[in-house]
């Protein structure tokens, strides 16, 4: 009959662990949000680049230390439309802050080591890497401690082409009273074409 047909389409229902994976032991049924976590760390969000863009904008309160003593933003694959530098902004309560960024930066390219401290200075933004050749793909990490003012922020990259390796350690502040909401990063030049950027919490100290 037309029921018995339209009752065989019909998926069975699912019970955990028997038609229907767990996650780290975990059930994947019911209503609500099952957070995933790596050890210490637990993933808040996660941003595919799959079109085009200028900027790619991680929206999140960075002051809360209630839950998270620090927060990691892992950059993963990054690819660019032509050679850029690569930027990045903190976003307070209402607008991007562009003024009051001081930064150094430890740069080892093919073995050489240069340690620049010329922006030591109220800038608009940090510059993430002096320039950045396309089709170059881009692996790096910025950590931003969970403290409402004075957001001190380490960021270290790895950039490579197949054939040379640079590697660039940066450290620095956003001179500003203001809780951090938010980080924003951007190009001088061109858009980004592809790539993972992930927000994840640490709990630990």
């Amino acid at each position: 009959t037309a029921t018995q047909s339209a009752l065989n389409t019909k998926q069975d229902t699912l019970v955990s662990g028997t038609n229907i994976k767990t996650l780290n032991g975990k059930s994947l049924l019911g209503a609500g949000n099952l957070v995933v976590s790596e050890g210490d760390k637990v993933i808040l969000s996660t941003t595919n680049i799959t079109t085009s863009v200028s900027n790619v904008d991680i929206v999140y309160d960075f002051s809360n230390s209630s839950v998270y003593s620090k927060y990691y933003i892992v950059l993963d694959n990054i690819t660019f439309s032509s050679t850029a530098r690569l930027q990045a902004q903190f976003k307070n309560s209402t607008a991007y802050v562009t003024t009051g960024y001081e930064f150094f930066s430890l740069r080892t390219i093919s073995g050489l080591s240069t340690l620049d401290v010329n922006n030591l200075t109220n800038r608009s933004s940090f510059d993430y890497m002096a320039e950045f050749n396309a089709p170059n793909r881009l692996f790096g990490e910025m950590i931003i401690p969970a403290i409402s003012t004075s957001n001190a922020m380490t960021f270290d990259s790895l950039e490579t082409d197949g054939s040379s390796s640079h590697r660039m350690f940066y450290t620095g502040l956003l001179n500003s009273v203001d809780a951090i909401q938010g980080v924003r990063f951007m190009l001088n030049t061109g858009t980004f074409t592809g790539g993972r950027i992930t927000l994840l919490g640490y709990k630990g100290n």
